[in-house]
């Protein structure tokens, strides 16, 4: 049962990251802690939407933390709770979570929507867009 589930959560982050999408028709939140935080960073900004309920967010939790203790000077990590900021989440369409955003200077470059299974799924959908 466990390769099944595997097996399941390898199709979905497949899906739901890596697609070719057109992002320059999202425009940065007018928003002062937003702009502070996320889009006036000189580096890319990982936006985790997340949310306290969440099994595949609390699940993904770790491969954030060693992304960040990684890669630090390279990427910043932002975590949003889509209870507490549903403007956010509404803004950048934000349906299902997690869904990671990955922004640089101002601009939306990637999105990935579901929870990537491991540590190096997750490196290989983000590492490209690291400095």
């Amino acid at each position: 049962m466990h390769r099944r589930h595997s097996l399941l959560l390898l199709l979905l982050f497949a899906a739901g990251c890596n697609s070719k999408s057109d992002f320059s028709t999202i425009a940065p939140p007018e928003d002062a802690w937003f702009a502070e935080e996320v889009t006036s960073q000189p580096m890319p900004v990982l936006v985790d939407f997340t949310a306290s309920w969440c099994g595949p967010c609390k699940m993904i939790k770790p491969f954030l933390e060693k992304m960040k203790e990684e890669h630090a000077g390279k990427v910043k990590v932002v975590e949003i709770d889509v209870d507490a900021r549903g403007d956010l989440a509404a803004h950048y369409k934000v349906s299902g979570y997690p869904t990671l955003v990955m922004i640089h200077g101002g601009n939306v470059v990637d999105i990935c929507r579901g929870a990537p299974p491991s540590y190096e799924a997750l490196m290989q959908w983000a590492g490209p867009h690291l400095k």
